[in-house]
C-alpha cells in the first residue's frame, strides 16, 4: 500500500465512482452518494478557509488561503458535473429532481464560499475595516451557515433518512433567514 499525499483532498479525482463499469444501479447509487458526502464535506473545508480568510493580516498568509479556496471551487465545479453526468447515466437520463437539488446545493456552497473569499479580498486590497459589531455579525452568520453545513453532512453520512431528521434542519434554515432579515434591516438603519 502506498500512503497518500497530505494535500490528497487539493488533488481532484472522484474516490467512489468509477466509470470503467457502471455496476448495478443501487450500488451506483450507493457510490453517487459518498460522493456527494465526500463534496459536502471538502464544501464544509472551504468554509473554514473562507473563516481563517477573514482575519488574516499576514498577506502571504492571506493569499496561500486564497489560492486555495480558489483551487476549492474548481475541483467543485468539475466534481458537480461528474457526479451529475455519473448518475444520469446509471438512471437513464431519469436522475431524480432530489439528486440534482443535492448536487446544486453543495455547488452553491461553494460558489458562495469563492464569492464571500473575493469580497474579503477586495476589502483588504481597499484597506476597509469593520468594526466590531460587523465582525460579530460576520462570525455569527458563518457560525449558522457551518451549523447547517455540518447537519447537511451528518444526514448525508445516515443510510436511511428518518422523518425527525428534517425539523432541525428547517429549524437552522429558518435561523439563518431570520439572521439574514435582521442584519439587512439594521444595515439600512445604519445607513
Amino acid at each position: 500500500l502506498i500512503k497518500g499525499k497530505k494535500d490528497e483532498d487539493e488533488e481532484y479525482r472522484l474516490r467512489y465512482i468509477t466509470w470503467g463499469m457502471l455496476s448495478t444501479a443501487e450500488l451506483s447509487i450507493l457510490q453517487a452518494h459518498k460522493e456527494i458526502t465526500l463534496f459536502a464535506e471538502r464544501t464544509g473545508r472551504m468554509l473554514d478557509m473562507v473563516k481563517a480568510l477573514f482575519y488574516e493580516k499576514n498577506e502571504d498568509a492571506f493569499l496561500k488561503i486564497y489560492s486555495r479556496v480558489e483551487k476549492y471551487e474548481s475541483i467543485s465545479d468539475r466534481m458537480e458535473i461528474e457526479i451529475a453526468n455519473y448518475l444520469t447515466c446509471v438512471a437513464e437520463g431519469r436522475l431524480s429532481s432530489e439528486g440534482k437539488e443535492e448536487i446544486r446545493i453543495i455547488e452553491s456552497i461553494a460558489d458562495s464560499c469563492n464569492n464571500m473569499a473575493r469580497s474579503i479580498k477586495r476589502r483588504n486590497e481597499f484597506k476597509s475595516i469593520f468594526t466590531d459589531e460587523q465582525n460579530h455579525n460576520v462570525d455569527q452568520m458563518l457560525a449558522l451557515t457551518e451549523k447547517a453545513l455540518h447537519r447537511m453532512i451528518e444526514i448525508l453520512k445516515k443510510s436511511e433518512l428518518v422523518r425527525d431528521d428534517v425539523n432541525p434542519s428547517y429549524n437552522i434554515e429558518n435561523e439563518i433567514n431570520n439572521y439574514r432579515n435582521q442584519l439587512k434591516i439594521h444595515n439600512v438603519e445604519n445607513i
